[in-house]
């Protein structure tokens, strides 16, 4: 009986080590859908595969809801450009902590992910900005972003993590580290931009920036990052050693990186100008007051 158990447990182990396969796109669809068949050569990347997107493309992945072990993205010179959610969909990597996902997985050439709504999550690491000496962007626009551990910029190539406007419904994650090619950007839309939500940040030597130049939005100070979210300990490692803010309207603005609460804040005023402004109209309807008295 124990030989038979044994051996009904190994054909279990070899049948789930014989579902997992590496796919390759290879682009043979009708159009980009990561949803058609024919661009993964007849199979879509499931819950225990690899999905490799090494040649020129640009994917979407849009209504469904895919899984896979592990994604690469990019390799030598090949352009990706990845668009998830614009539908609603979800994407979803990392059955097991074991695999690393590798978004710019290239030696010079471009590489992309831009999550347009529904859900990203991955479970596992996500090196984004991994080899080589291209350059890799995480553009976040709406949508559940869930990353759970992740490196930025670390290695020879650089790499940012862009999130465009306040459309993001949730953005949060564990262990985030940004290396020295590493930046983390908001570009704030008319009314704001999103929050991003992590238990752990490390970011010396890193870049982050900051972009008003859309804002028409309320004055005040605004959190960008909570690099602290479960408030167990001090998580907010290294601060960013390059910061670049664009004010556009917002001249004197300014960043906060406070080590001490885990938080990184801006304080948006008004430009000189504009104080100047409101001083010039509270004296004008002071003298229109007189005259009428």
């Amino acid at each position: 009986m124990k030989k038979q158990l044994i051996g009904i447990f190994s054909l279990a182990a070899l049948a789930s080590s014989a579902s997992a396969a590496i796919i390759n796109w290879n682009g043979a669809g009708s159009s980009d859908n990561w949803n058609f068949n024919e661009n993964w050569g007849g199979t879509i990347p499931g819950l225990n595969d690899t999905a490799f997107i090494r040649v020129t493309a640009n994917p979407f992945q849009n209504a469904q809801t895919r899984e896979v072990a592990r994604l690469g993205i990019g390799l030598e010179d090949q352009v990706v450009n990845l668009f998830v959610g614009s539908a609603g969909g979800s994407l979803t990597m990392g059955n097991t902590t074991a695999t690393q996902n590798s978004i710019g997985q290239h030696t010079s050439g471009t590489s992309s992910v831009t999550l347009q709504g529904g859900a990203w999550t991955a479970n596992n690491l996500t090196a984004i900005g991994g080899g080589g000496t291209g350059h890799t962007d995480f553009n976040v626009q709406a949508g559940a972003l869930t990353l759970t551990s992740a490196t930025i910029g670390s290695g020879a190539g650089t790499a940012a993590f862009n999130i465009i406007g306040d459309a993001a419904t949730q953005m949060q994650g564990n262990g985030w580290t940004f290396g020295a090619n590493g930046t983390l950007s908001f570009d704030f839309d008319s009314t704001g931009v999103s929050q991003l939500d992590l238990t752990f940040l490390t970011a010396d030597t890193a870049t982050l920036a900051v972009d008003l130049t859309d804002y028409e939005g309320a004055l005040g100070t605004i959190t960008l990052v909570d690099a602290n979210r479960d408030n167990t300990g001090q998580e907010f490692n290294s601060i960013f050693s390059t910061v670049n803010l664009t004010e556009g309207a917002y001249a004197g603005s300014f960043i906060t990186q406070d080590l001490a609460t885990d938080l990184i804040t801006i304080t948006i005023i008004p430009e000189p100008g504009t104080y100047a402004l409101l001083g010039g109209l509270l004296s004008l309807c002071c003298v229109m007051l007189r005259r009428r008295t």
